[in-house]
């Protein structure tokens, strides 16, 4: 058995959101002293991941690699991030948001859950194949607890509240929840080009209150450098999008 395979299916202990928000918190908080430089958006990841963490990282065909649809992949042992080449923003500017998140993701296993496979000394607690990393990041299938809680990492590490807040104010014009009658206000067509599909939904149903939320959502999504889809649920978990 891989340490991949073991990864995947990894029993971890549940954390509560707020418990993985103060992680991600205490990591920037690291970076600020480390920069001497309050914490703007957008987050400096990929500087966090280096310079902070000290960690390495490089572009490969991953897809190609694992034969199947992978973003990235961490070596826990070695220090080492991978990312599919397709993600890379300096070919594909387009795909920042993207790398963004995947990486803000890999972080969260770094963080969160290194020390369930390497000891302080980076000696590893459970065997499996050298070559291959011990966390790997699926785009698709269901989504283990273990994935669950990286993803929550990656939202808050890329869009903390404290940032949150103020850039909804600057939007909003104020700190209270928008109603959806606010939104269809705000964003009365939305680009028919645009797809947000409902989850489980293998015929792919477009959802149109998450297309325009989505929308509503496009200069906060640019200001952090994530995707609207990202930015869309971070504002739901933060409750600032009411019925």
């Amino acid at each position: 058995m891989t340490l991949d395979l073991l990864a995947q299916g990894f029993d971890v202990p549940e954390l509560t959101l707020t418990e993985i928000a103060a992680e991600a918190d205490a990591v920037l908080d690291r970076y600020e002293r480390l920069v001497r430089m309050p914490t703007v958006a957008p987050i400096e990841v990929e500087d966090i991941a280096t310079s902070l963490l000290e960690l390495e990282f490089e572009f490969v065909d991953l897809q190609s690699r694992f034969a199947d649809r992978i973003h990235g992949a961490t070596w826990l042992r070695r220090g080492l991030i991978m990312f599919d080449h397709e993600i890379n923003p300096d070919v594909w500017p387009l795909m920042l948001p993207r790398f963004n998140f995947t990486f803000g993701h890999e972080l969260g296993h770094w963080i969160l859950h290194r020390h369930y496979f390497v000891d302080h000394d980076g000696n590893p607690m459970l065997f499996g194949d050298e070559a291959m990393p011990e966390v790997i990041h699926r785009s698709d299938g269901r989504r283990s607890q273990i994935e669950r809680q990286a993803d929550a990492f990656a939202a808050c590490l890329l869009m903390p509240k404290r940032l949150m807040l103020a850039a909804w104010r600057e939007l909003t014009g104020g700190d209270e929840p928008v109603s959806e009658v606010e939104i269809q206000r705000r964003v009365p067509n939305v680009d028919s080009n645009r797809i947000s599909f409902v989850d489980g939904d293998d015929a792919g149903s477009v959802d149109p209150v998450r297309l325009r939320r989505e929308t509503f959502c496009d200069p906060l999504a640019a200001k952090f450098a994530v995707s609207p889809e990202a930015m869309r649920i971070q504002l739901e978990t933060m409750g600032l999008f009411v019925e």
